[in-house]
């Protein structure tokens, strides 16, 4: 058997479950929408897409549906028809209230159950190893940094050494310096006093 044709949810995506439909689901617009421009643009573009059937094996359908979304569109749009059809609708909407039966107390809503807690999860041996890898890491990262920390003190330690070895090298070189020039003045002091003395020995007559 074939399936009946259903227009309003072939074309209009509207539910079996909730037809007929009133205004606002033809439109495809919440209920009780009050911006007529919202209305208004709902209502032509329903009827555009509706118009696109008109010439297939479905038309007399479409200018039914046509027919109903332009009523729609009256009728939300005029003030006073829209107050009178909004006030049945909600009267439609607001679902009827249902009661205990009579000599039957509500029950109160049961207490939700308290669930406890799970039990901590023992650590797997991925996340053991996870920590390990990263313990050896720390301890690493910590070493180079002692290292790197350690290398610019040494480096001081022989720049100074360095300096007081040439330091020692100049003062040993000055000292030797000024010691023969003082010997070198000797000298010279020596060689002059010897001529003189020679040639007073020479003057002095003999006996």
């Amino acid at each position: 058997m074939a399936e009946q044709f259903d227009p309003y949810r072939k074309w209009l995506g509207i539910p079996s479950q909730v037809q007929p439909p009133n205004h606002y689901q033809l439109l495809g617009i919440p209920a009780l929408e009050n911006d007529p421009d919202v209305i208004e643009n709902a209502a032509n573009r329903q009827m555009a897409h509706v118009r696109t059937f008109q010439t297939g094996k479905h038309s007399k359908v479409s200018q039914q549906i046509l027919n109903e979304l332009s009523a729609a569109k009256r009728c939300l749009l005029i003030s006073e028809k829209k107050a009178d059809y909004d006030a049945k609708l909600k009267d439609q909407l607001t679902p009827a209230s249902t009661s205990a039966p009579v000599g039957q107390a509500a029950l109160p809503p049961s207490p939700a159950v308290q669930q406890s807690p799970p039990p901590p999860s023992e650590p797997t041996s991925d996340s053991v190893q996870v920590r390990s890898r990263r313990s050896s890491a720390a301890r690493r990262h910590r070493r180079k940094q002692r290292k790197s920390s350690a290398i610019p003190m040494l480096l001081g330690i022989i720049a100074l050494a360095v300096l007081a070895g040439v330091a020692i090298l100049v003062a040993h070189h000055q000292k030797t310096k000024t010691t023969q020039q003082n010997k070198s003045a000797q000298e010279q002091t020596t060689q002059l006093v010897s001529p003189r003395t020679t040639i007073e020995t020479s003057m002095v007559p003999t006996a």
